[in-house]
């Protein structure tokens, strides 16, 4: 399958404004120009557009999620080059240290933005109100607010990587969320699947069994720890998965896809953005609905 000429591998411009170059030595974890917003129990939500900052002066900020991470996840890389390659950071800060951090990449394929939240992890002090929900909330605002002012009538494609079953089984379960979007793993068209073979070529793998979609070898290997705990799947979800695929030790990954409009996603968005934020969200700079800091 060859590559396709419509696929950007990058971000087509800032997700956030460019006016970080002009310090000198790293940033600290309360760089002003990474502030966003304080949510309604005194978190505070910074964003950095990673492929748009001067990254060697990000190492006090990087140096706590990777710290964060290696105490959550058994990491499949160089945490410096997986963040590299990803597109936006944001990060919680209490007490000025971090309590949480979140990445999210996308990608352009044609009109459909495909984008990725490829990491959340809180400190398991600070879990149980909702600091991941918050983040990806933010991440969701942060892209729409950034494709809302193009000419192109984009759409978008959710897309989740995991071998977790647990994981999996909760996507299967609450399904019924995902009813009103043109199409989703459980219910995919012939767009859809075109982005599916896309995202092959892109995590450089194949199917587990070229006879079941959305089950991709090799992506997270040895992340998964071996527990005796059994955890039973619906039938039809069992029906989904190759008979041959390994979560634990070679770290095989179910694709999860979902594709909706701009329009659509809008109301999800904004009630997430007031169960996490409030109303005061709406006046924000950053990410309100009179931008002062616009993104393009």
């Amino acid at each position: 399958m060859e590559n396709s000429k419509n696929i950007s591998y990058g971000p087509l411009c800032p997700l956030l404004p460019i006016a970080l170059n002009k310090h000198l030595k790293a940033y600290e974890l309360e760089h002003d120009d990474f502030y966003t917003i304080t949510d309604k129990k005194g978190f505070k939500y910074y964003r950095v557009d990673i492929k748009h900052t001067d990254f060697s002066k990000l190492k006090k900020i990087i140096e706590e999620c990777k710290n964060i991470e290696n105490k959550n996840w058994n990491a499949q890389s160089d945490f410096y080059e997986y963040i590299m390659e990803r597109d936006l950071l944001i990060y919680i800060l209490k007490d000025n240290k971090i309590a949480g951090f979140f990445l999210l990449s996308y990608w352009v394929s044609d009109r459909y933005i495909v984008f990725g939240f490829d990491e959340a992890i809180v400190k398991k002090v600070y879990r149980g109100v909702n600091l991941a929900l918050a983040m990806c909330g933010l991440a969701s605002r942060t892209l729409y607010l950034k494709f809302s002012k193009q000419k192109q009538k984009f759409k978008y494609v959710m897309q989740i990587l995991t071998p977790n079953i647990s994981v999996i089984n909760g996507i299967y379960k609450y399904r019924f969320l995902f009813a009103t979007m043109e199409a989703s793993t459980f219910k995919p068209d012939k767009n859809l699947m075109k982005i599916h073979d896309k995202l092959l070529l892109r995590e450089k793998t194949t199917l587990v069994n070229k006879d079941y979609s959305f089950f991709f070898e090799n992506i997270f290997p040895g992340s998964i720890k071996k527990t005796d705990k059994k955890i039973k799947c619906p039938e039809k979800l069992k029906k989904m998965i190759p008979p041959e695929v390994d979560f634990i030790k070679r770290g095989d990954s179910f694709a999860f896809l979902a594709s909706f409009s701009m329009l659509t996603c809008l109301p999800g968005i904004t009630t997430l953005m007031f169960k996490c934020f409030g109303k005061k969200y709406l006046t924000n700079n950053n990410i309100g609905i009179f931008l002062k800091n616009l993104l393009l």
